[in-house]
């Protein structure tokens, strides 16, 4: 017992320790011990890679950033329905397809703005907005992008297909669906698979940059939507559902309003349950 106490106030002291009180401009709100040490992680991260970018190892940081960047902006971003994501995939893919194949007819030297940007043209600077991985061995028959020794993957490719992915995920735990692998969440991760494979083909045969929402915007879609017709579920998730977290997902307003009163209590419970074992730990 004793050492189940022991280990608990070292888990509340950990998570629940906050800075005391200061008037320094950016911790005066008391952020968490764990909240300060991740944030000059992050920082420290950064720096490395701003300061060391044109080494052969810069690709293993930018990497762990971007896929930093594209978590934490799928988990911030939430829609809730399926007809507002099919707008937004559709917009992207046009985008995608403007900038990868229209923009070298209208620009002198005939090349994609697109790729030119993520290449950094002619500089030796590259903006952090790529997923880098170098290749295990040079062909000419690789070309992801204006460098032939990497492959060129774009945050856009990844984080706004995983809108999507989310929203499926959210939605089967709306629906209380028991079989996931049954549900919206894992044919889309294999549609996303799928696409981006036919991407990587695709360009192999080419040998041209592609625009991967081409690819990955209707075999995802295609796949949610082939899953709710034979679900009989196409209306719903056409409309939507008030899905909050993905944890615990509402399906009223109703619903909604409860669901946070309940939070807030539950929260405001656990508070004074770990007061009251701090104290009893105390004591003992």
């Amino acid at each position: 017992m004793i050492c189940y106490n022991m280990v608990y106030v070292a888990r509340v002291s950990l998570f629940a320790c906050r800075l005391p009180e200061n008037e320094l401009p950016c911790l005066r709100r008391r952020p968490t011990v764990v909240s300060l040490l991740c944030g000059l992680t992050a920082v420290g991260v950064s720096v490395t890679w701003a300061v060391t970018r044109h080494e052969w190892y810069s690709w293993i940081l930018e990497d762990i950033l971007g896929v930093a960047v594209m978590l934490s902006l799928i988990r911030q971003i939430r829609i809730h329905s399926f007809k507002i994501l099919a707008i937004l995939l559709v917009l992207f893919m046009c985008y995608d397809v403007f900038m990868v194949f229209i923009t070298p007819l209208l620009t002198s030297d005939h090349k994609s703005v697109m790729v030119q940007v993520a290449t950094g043209g002619g500089s030796k600077e590259k903006l952090p907005l790529l997923i880098r991985i170098p290749r295990i061995s040079s062909s000419e028959w690789s070309v992801c992008g204006g460098d032939k020794s990497e492959n060129l993957l774009g945050f856009g490719d990844i984080a706004i297909p995983g809108l999507l992915v989310s929203f499926c995920l959210a939605f089967d735990r709306a629906v209380n669906l028991k079989q996931t692998w049954l549900g919206y969440y894992v044919a889309s991760v294999l549609a996303y698979a799928a696409g981006l494979t036919v991407t990587f083909v695709v360009l192999v045969m080419t040998n041209q940059p592609q625009p991967a929402h081409v690819y990955l915007v209707p075999s995802t879609m295609l796949m949610v939507v082939l899953v709710g017709w034979r679900r009989g579920e196409l209306e719903q998730l056409w409309k939507g559902i008030n899905v909050g977290v993905l944890d615990s997902v509402p399906v009223t307003r109703e619903d909604d309003n409860a669901f946070h009163r309940e939070q807030m209590t539950s929260s405001d419970e656990e508070v004074d349950y770990d007061k009251a074992e701090l104290m009893k730990t105390s004591s003992v």
